[in-house]
């Protein structure tokens, strides 16, 4: 889990140094990170404060992602080519 976590991160700030190819990467890992978290949040059954800070996560991650692929992202990606 470790390797995965600072493969996470490399791929994280090769993104935010202009390579497109590490950002739809970043996109594909969190997108797979929110399937583990959400199916983990359905099949635990867990307490309202779990469940509560789950959801405020995922909407935190996906806002994240959707910030990546905004048009001024895109612009800033596509001047970097």
């Amino acid at each position: 889990i470790l390797g995965v976590a600072l493969l996470y991160l490399v791929f994280g700030f090769l993104a935010f140094t202009g390579r497109n190819w590490a950002r739809i990467t970043t996109a594909v890992l969190t997108g797979g990170f929110v399937l583990l978290l959400a199916s983990g949040l359905v099949v635990s059954g867990g307490a309202i404060d779990t469940i509560t800070l789950a959801s405020v996560l995922l909407v935190l991650i996906l806002g994240a992602v959707a910030i990546l692929f905004s048009p001024g992202a895109n612009a800033w990606y596509a001047a970097r080519r």
